[in-house]
């Protein structure tokens, strides 16, 4: 049936040049690929399989055009999402179903906020002297599940939710690079006190194998790319996934068990800025969910700090630490992060001048 599948897939490609010349460039290709596979599919099922995928797919088309064009026309001058929500085509049979300015559901939000809450709750356990005998185990598990949230984020063409997840990847696996976890053993390995180097990077470089393996396609990476340029919060919201381990380092020194509340009290904080940040429908609200997160969680750490080095004496020469010795030089790191998450809006202000050109 090669030639009826090739035939129908040719009257597919016709029919999407219904939709918006827009849409249709960012992703006709896509629906192109997923028909083409769901029609030699029910190819294989007999005729009756591929009547119905037709006559489906068919009595969605008039419907999806329009909801398309009048989506094109209302996003016109604004955010043009169309019926795209998080870099992801919303779907009834093959042909989209505008779902433009829509609340993410709950599960998506969740999924952002454990982004936040897991890493930063397991940074926080560590500091508990019955748990540090297994401090690294728990480092790594943490790990671990910040892979899968990568894995699952790139099956899914990278939706908003997973930026968080890539960037903690990213950053945690270039941290691990220059750590030693002497004896430590996985998969037979027993580690001494050489720094993991390129050990670090298997980790990400297996989800990524996986995922390739799933999708047959580099699309999703493309998809990262993309979203970032359509939406600069995404890229705000990858720095803003780094978080929990930037605030962890801001207790080096402090003995334990000191810190573990207030990271604890932080990861709250910062998980719940990542689920309004995936719950906001506007740029700015989504950045003034990630600035909310990041404010809340370093006013804690903050006072925390300063208080527990506030009376101790430093250096040779005994010098007598006040409470602002702390508290300034935080509040100054507040401001770099804070301008570092709203840098990313330098590409809104690039991407409208590009546009503005290009109408020229």
């Amino acid at each position: 049936m090669s030639w009826l599948t090739s035939l129908i897939s040719h009257g597919y490609r016709r029919l999407l040049r219904l939709y918006p010349p827009a849409f249709c460039d960012e992703f006709g290709e896509e629906m192109d690929d997923v028909f083409r596979q769901a029609i030699e599919g029910a190819a294989r099922s007999g005729w009756g399989a591929v009547a119905q995928l037709c006559l489906r797919e068919l009595a969605d088309a008039p419907a999806a055009v329009i909801r398309e064009w009048r989506s094109g026309l209302r996003n016109t001058g604004h955010d043009q999402e169309g019926s795209i929500v998080d870099g992801e085509t919303i779907t009834r049979g093959l042909l989209p179903v505008t779902a433009a300015r829509e609340p993410e559901p709950r599960g998506q939000a969740v999924g952002g906020a454990l982004g936040l809450l897991v890493p930063g709750m397991t940074l926080a356990l560590t500091e508990l002297p019955a748990l540090q005998p297994w401090s690294r185990e728990l480092y790594l598990g943490a790990y671990l599940f910040v892979l899968f949230g990568v894995l699952a984020g790139w099956v899914r063409s990278f939706p908003r939710w997973s930026y968080a997840y890539v960037g903690y990847a990213l950053v945690f696996s270039l941290y691990l690079s220059s750590v030693s976890t002497p004896g430590l053993q996985i998969l037979g390995h027993t580690f001494q006190r050489e720094p993991w180097a390129w050990r670090a990077w298997l980790g990400l470089g297996i989800a990524a194998a996986l995922a390739l393996a799933v999708t047959r396609s580099s699309r999703p990476v493309a998809r990262l790319m993309t979203g970032v340029w359509r939406d600069w919060t995404r890229l705000s919201f990858a720095i803003y996934g780094t978080l929990p381990l930037a605030l962890w380092i801001l207790f080096d020194e402090v003995h334990s068990p000191y810190p573990a509340l207030f990271l604890a009290a932080s990861a709250l904080c910062l998980a719940a800025g990542a689920w309004y940040f995936v719950s906001a429908g506007s740029p700015w609200r989504r950045a003034l969910s990630l600035i909310a997160g990041l404010t809340s969680s370093w006013t804690i750490c903050t006072l925390a700090v300063a208080a527990y080095w506030s009376g101790r004496t430093v250096g040779r020469a005994q010098h007598r630490l006040a409470w602002a010795d702390n508290a300034v030089p935080m509040a100054i790191g507040w401001v770099v992060v804070a301008a570092t998450l709203l840098v990313p809006a330098l590409l809104e202000v690039f991407r409208r001048s590009a546009g503005a050109r290009s109408a020229m």
